[in-house]
This record gives C-alpha cells, sequence and structure tokens, in this order.
C-alpha cells in the first residue's frame, strides 16, 4: 500500500480509474516528469469477534456490509460509536461506508456523498423497517461495534462485496480506520466534483 497507484479506466464507471486506457501512455509519462498530484484515501479494517475472541478480520476501502443471509427476512442489529448506542435496527442490513464507498454501493442505499478528503464513515441501513431512520456520519476516528439480536438471526458479512463469512449473535463486529493509507495519483487537472459531473451525473440535467 506505500506504492502510489494511478487507475486506468478500462471501459467501466471507474470512479478511482481517472486516465482511460488511450491516454493512460500520455499520463504516465507526465508522472514520470512529476506533472500529477497526489491523494490519500483511507481504509477500514473489520475484526470478527466471537465471545471476545478475534477470530478474523480484513480491509476494505469501500465498506463493509452485513446483510440478511436468507434473502426473505429481515435482521436485528445494534450499532455502537465509540462504546455509546447509536441504534437498535430491524432491516435488510447495514452498510459502513468510506468516504470512497459513498459513491458505491452506499449511494444507492440513499446515503450521503462524503469528499474523500473527510476523516468520517456513514452507518448506511439496507431497506430499514420503519420511517424514521436515515443515514449517520461518524467521526472515523471513533471504533464502531455491530452486534445482532438475540435470536437466531444469521448474517453475511463482507469487506469491498469479497470475503464473504457468517455472523450470529454471539459474533461482534468492530470496525476501525486502518493504520495504513491508499496513495492515489491524479492528473493535474483532477477534479472531484467534475468527476461526480461526468460519471455520476450529480447536479446535471439528464
Amino acid at each position: 500500500m506505500d506504492t502510489p497507484l494511478l487507475g486506468i479506466n478500462l471501459g467501466r464507471l471507474g470512479f478511482l480509474a481517472d486516465v482511460s486506457f488511450d491516454d493512460f501512455e500520455s499520463y504516465l509519462a507526465a508522472v514520470f516528469q512529476g506533472r500529477y498530484s497526489v491523494e490519500k484515501r483511507f481504509f477500514i479494517q473489520g475484526e470478527f469477534f466471537e465471545e471476545d475472541r478475534l477470530v478474523s478480520s480484513g480491509i476494505a476501502l469501500n465498506d463493509i456490509i452485513l446483510h440478511s443471509h436468507e434473502s426473505s427476512r429481515m435482521i436485528e442489529y445494534e450499532v455502537y460509536s465509540g462504546g455509546v448506542l447509536i441504534h437498535t435496527q430491524r432491516a435488510d442490513g447495514v452498510i459502513v461506508t468510506t468516504p470512497t464507498g459513498s459513491t458505491a454501493y452506499a449511494l444507492s442505499g440513499g446515503g450521503p456523498i462524503m469528499h474523500p478528503s473527510l476523516e468520517t464513515l456513514a452507518i448506511v441501513p439496507i431497506c430499514p423497517h420503519t420511517l424514521s431512520n436515515r443515514p449517520i456520519v461518524l467521526p472515523a476516528d471513533q471504533p464502531i461495534e455491530i452486534s445482532l439480536g438475540q435470536d437466531d438471526t444469521i448474517a453475511q458479512v463482507s469487506y469491498d462485496g469479497q470475503s464473504t463469512l457468517l455472523m450470529g449473535n454471539q459474533n461482534k463486529m468492530r470496525i476501525t480506520r486502518y493504520a495504513m493509507p491508499l496513495t492515489l495519483l491524479h492528473p493535474e487537472d483532477y477534479d472531484y466534483f467534475q468527476i461526480l459531473r461526468a460519471k455520476l451525473y450529480w447536479s446535471t440535467n439528464y
């Protein structure tokens, strides 16, 4: 992760890939000439506990998602930040997203767009069974803990859509900011809001 990355877009949305495949040689030459901008993005780390014993861990750049193992059932979960109860919720699941991930799955779930320079996380419920619950933005330096209700609920946990594992009410997920950041290289004229407009049609007429 100490190695800076330059994103090359090979044809999909490529929100982190600023450079098209046709132009990458000229942009690469510009990088070697020192003509680029640098941006740091942070990861989050999920630690998976069973009865207070650490079982596994993983990292994600976008999000860590907890969702129902059975598509026809909701899950009940509690979310804590810095040891303080945020809410108890019944929903299809919950997304814990970084600013980088705020323009991914969390955006589809009604989450806020967070500028990548912010040191924040957002908690975004997936189809909550309530009329009042809304996503909430929290400081990234406070650990987030998620546990399931006291029933036979089984949930799945994934890191950036990968490394799926099962979680029961004897388990707990602890999410913290990961110590080592990701370094991205951008073209000199990189403009985050222009990327939003060009790739997500933000604040534009269709």
